[in-house]
């Protein structure tokens, strides 16, 4: 069951007091499954549950309509992250990218094979800016780039971040799996001579421009 609180009142949930306004949803009733998570896009909610997602659309409490999506779950509950219209969530087997109410894997070849040897997948966190989808696994230690327009992916920074989320100006907040509190400004910063630092991420020189691709060699010459 889903609860959604009155307009301008995040404290009243009260469908008696606010009829029109407040109330709840039921969108499996019986089923049984946990919701993993809630990502809010423009056009409609994803709801994660463990083993399937759906999505709800609706623009009040007497319209509202529940779909199953996929029956891909999300395994993580920091697994998932959006923008705008577009959503990702990390199920058992794959990174799946939700668009025009659609599920996509666009877990690819070596991201694959990556991705489903990790051990326990309850310690990823995906982390979104601008157009680079970051998959990190913090129980491993080790992260991958998407650029998911293009569906290219790379190597990335090995710091294990246990959470993260975009702010709207596009700064990308991030916590690590540490004793301590810390929240870190990712891609910013000054080196030691006080100038400012130029992140950026690329595939290898052999990569011919797609690192993950599998490719066949018609020519070698020395």
């Amino acid at each position: 069951t889903i609860y959604f609180s009155a307009t301008n009142n995040a404290e009243q949930y009260d469908s008696v007091a606010a009829p029109n306004d407040a109330g709840s949803i039921t969108s499996q009733e019986g089923g049984g499954d946990t919701i993993q998570g809630l990502r809010a896009c423009r056009k409609w909610l994803c709801i994660f549950y463990r083993y399937y997602t759906e999505t709800l659309v609706g623009n009040s409490v007497f319209n509202f309509s529940v779909d199953r999506l996929t029956d891909h779950g999300l395994v993580s509950q920091s697994g998932h992250c959006g923008t705008g219209d577009v959503a990702f969530f990390a199920s058992d087997e794959s990174v799946w990218m939700i668009a025009g109410a659609r599920a996509s894997d666009i877990t690819t070849a070596k991201i694959k094979t990556w991705y489903q040897a990790i051990s326990d997948k309850s310690l990823v966190t995906l982390m979104l800016k601008g157009d680079l989808l970051i998959v990190n696994d913090y129980g491993g230690g080790v992260a991958y780039a998407c650029d998911y327009k293009t569906g290219r992916w790379s190597a990335w920074t090995d710091q294990k971040w246990e959470c993260a989320d975009t702010a709207n100006d596009q700064t990308l907040y991030a916590g690590p799996s540490a004793s301590t509190v810390q929240v870190w400004t990712l891609d910013s910063g000054t080196a030691d001579a006080a100038s400012a630092i130029a992140a950026y991420w690329r595939t290898g020189n052999i990569g011919f421009g797609w690192n993950d691709c599998i490719k066949n060699m018609a020519e070698f010459r020395v």
